[in-house]
């Protein structure tokens, strides 16, 4: 049977060329559909960042969210609103995959046991310090960020690239989590650490999940080690076999 990949784009909010969430995942549902694993898998494209239909979620085997975040309106982000957390939970315990992208890891503290078990991490806008409040951090740089797990299937095929991004980091993970795996790490200009802006977890009951601070310029999925990076995340939380080439 294939594998069922669920891809929400969430409303368009910024200028053409950022945050171009339906034109990003259209490219990665064609890498997927034109790639050495299509037989395997089916892709669905929802728009509007939820299905019309909530029952497909049911049947998936990953669920892609690349949307908006909840720290200037919460219900810009889709999961947020009305019982979709629930929704949401009830495929995270049957063991399904979860991708979040760039702004989609933005979510309220209140919330933080279930993402934390969920994904592993997420942009903390509520418990930092005066004058803003985060935790997290955002900053744009170019960077050739480190492959962290160059052995992983998530970074099957990628060799390190050069990328201007606006990176969040500074990212609240779970402290001492053995499920979680870092794959990219960079350094950010007037920073002293390294951080981890790519990461994968394999939770307990087999679920897998992949997250990126990435993907604020449409222009960086003509990046190859960025887009392939992402296609092969997708494909590994749904239970596919990466190919050693890679994606994308």
């Amino acid at each position: 049977m294939k594998k069922k990949i669920i891809l929400l784009a969430g409303e368009k909010s910024h200028d053409p060329g950022f945050h171009e969430y339906e034109k990003d995942l259209t490219l990665l549902e064609t890498c997927l559909e034109q790639s050495s694993l299509r037989d395997q898998l089916a892709c669905e494209l929802h728009t509007n960042g939820w299905p019309e239909r909530v029952e497909t979620l049911e049947t998936a085997d990953t669920i892609v969210l690349f949307s908006d975040g909840s720290d200037y309106e919460e219900k810009r982000h889709p999961f947020l609103i009305g019982d979709r957390m629930e929704v949401i939970g009830r495929q995270m315990r049957r063991g399904c995959g979860l991708v979040l992208e760039h702004y989609a890891v933005f979510l309220p503290s209140r919330f933080q046991d279930s993402i934390l078990e969920w994904c592993g991490g997420y942009f903390d806008y509520q418990t930092g310090g005066p004058p803003r409040g985060w935790y997290s951090k955002m900053k744009t740089d170019r960077t050739t960020p480190e492959l962290a797990a160059p052995s992983h299937s998530i970074l099957n095929g990628v060799a390190p690239f050069e990328i201007n991004e606006e990176y969040y980091y500074n990212i609240h993970f779970k402290e001492h989590d053995s499920r979680l795996t870092p794959l990219l790490r960079t350094s950010i200009k007037d920073e002293e650490d390294e951080y981890t802006v790519a990461w994968a977890l394999e939770r307990d009951n087999g679920g897998r999940s992949f997250a990126t601070t990435m993907g604020h310029y449409h222009s960086n999925m003509a990046v190859d080690g960025f887009r392939s990076m992402l296609a092969n995340g997708i494909a590994w939380t749904a239970g596919l076999n990466v190919p050693s080439g890679g994606l994308g």
